[in-house]
């Protein structure tokens, strides 16, 4: 085995004897123990996460660009770039040899396994919402020019009155940008934004219209 920090070789070790060596788990390249800048606290753990620097990527964004904003974590041998970790950090949060990340700061540290199961559920998520918000704008879309009235009128009354006289209905509300509507029907300035935040709304799918009409 060749140490890819010091390039120092050692005979390999039989089954049962310590190795002074870490191997990095993408490339299978071997370090010294000796050689790391940073001092683990768990090498079992160590041994099972830990990438060399070529191979090292962000466990949140999985990127490996921006090198020299990624740290180590000292307890699980974790990656992240300053700006991912939560909460964010900068330099004077970290320390070279004795950085943690929240996890196992909170010695709550989660196996990979779990990780993975819970970043697909958030991609599930994701994609459930994506589901909704073209549901969403759909049901938008075939609105008739007195259902939009009648949307509008349950916040703005007399805004109202300003998209029915121009007959405005379901496909043309998703259609509106915002110099429509601080032009187009008549209203003041303060008006016409608080009703521009509302069409957002429908046109971004952050409100949920199959709601709209139990009040």
């Amino acid at each position: 085995d060749t140490c890819l920090k010091c390039g120092k070789s050692e005979p390999k070790v039989g089954s049962g004897h310590k190795s002074n060596f870490i191997t990095c788990k993408t490339c299978l390249q071997k370090i010294h123990y000796a050689c790391l800048s940073i001092k683990f606290e768990t090498l079992s753990l160590v041994r099972r996460n830990f990438r060399c620097d070529n191979c090292r990527r962000c466990e949140l964004c999985g990127s490996a660009k921006n090198s020299n904003d990624l740290i180590m974590c000292v307890g699980c041998a974790d990656v992240y770039h300053l700006k991912c970790h939560m909460p964010a950090l900068n330099q004077m949060n970290v320390t070279a040899s004795g950085w943690k990340c929240q996890s196992c700061d909170a010695q709550l540290y989660v196996p990979k396994r779990e990780r993975k199961k819970r970043n697909r559920s958030a991609d599930s998520q994701a994609t459930a919402d994506k589901e909704n918000v073209n549901l969403n704008v759909k049901i938008v879309q075939s609105w008739t020019i007195e259902q939009v009235a009648s949307f509008i009128a349950k916040t703005y009354p007399v805004e109202a009155n300003a998209l029915k006289e121009m007959e405005i209905d379901g496909a043309s509300l998703v259609l509106l940008t915002r110099q429509d509507v601080l032009t187009c029907f008549g209203l003041k300035l303060g008006p016409a934004l608080r009703l521009y935040e509302l069409i957002l709304g429908l046109q971004s799918g952050r409100d949920d219209v199959t709601l709209a009409w139990h009040n």
